[in-house]
C-alpha cells in the first residue's frame, strides 16, 4: 500500500490530476461501474447492464418490460424493499448478478372517496385529494352529467350538518 500524499485523506481510490503549473492534484476517483442484473416481470427476467450511476427512474425509461405503463408509474422492489426512483443503482446496492422485481402504480392516487346526497335523494361520489378545497368539490359537483345540479349546497362533516 502506497503511502497517501501530505495533507490529503481518503477512504476511496485517489485519482493525480495535474493542475496547470504541473503540480499534483489529488481527488477522489468516482466509483462509477457497470452493473449486470435482472428484472423480473410477471416472471420473465430481462437482462441489463447499466452504470452504477444509473437512477431507477432512468432504468423505467429504457426498461423493454411493461412497455404499456409510463416510466413514472414504475417501480423497483429489491431484497423485500420498495426502492426509492431518484435514487441510483448505486445507492440502491445493486450488485452484479441480482434481480429487482419491477411493479406497477397503474391507478395513481386521486383522493379518497366522498359520497354527497342532493335534495333528491341521489347519492354521488366525488374523489378528494388531499389539496382539495370546499370550491373544488363545488366545481367536481357542478361538472357531473345527466343528474340535477345541487341548488343549496351544504357541507357536511361528521355525519352532521
Amino acid at each position: 500500500m502506497s503511502p497517501s500524499p501530505q495533507g490529503v485523506t481518503s477512504n476511496g481510490p485517489l485519482l493525480c490530476r495535474y493542475d496547470d503549473y504541473g503540480d499534483p492534484d489529488y481527488e477522489e476517483a468516482e466509483d462509477e461501474y457497470d452493473i449486470r442484473f435482472c428484472v423480473n416481470w410477471n416472471g420473465l427476467l430481462e437482462p441489463l447492464e447499466l452504470p452504477s450511476s444509473y437512477t431507477l427512474l432512468d432504468l423505467a425509461k429504457v426498461l423493454d418490460s411493461a412497455q404499456e405503463a409510463a416510466f413514472h408509474h414504475k417501480f423497483f422492489v429489491f431484497k423485500g424493499q420498495l426502492l426509492h426512483p431518484a435514487s441510483t443503482l448505486g445507492e440502491s446496492g445493486v450488485y452484479d448478478g441480482c434481480v429487482l422485481h419491477l411493479v406497477l402504480n397503474d391507478d395513481p392516487y386521486r383522493g379518497r372517496p366522498l359520497y354527497i346526497k342532493d335534495q333528491q335523494e341521489n347519492v354521488r361520489m366525488i374523489l378528494c385529494g388531499a389539496d382539495y378545497y370546499i370550491e373544488d368539490v363545488k366545481e367536481e359537483l357542478a361538472c357531473m352529467p345527466v343528474r340535477p345540479m345541487i341548488l343549496c349546497p351544504r357541507t357536511v362533516v361528521g355525519g352532521s350538518l
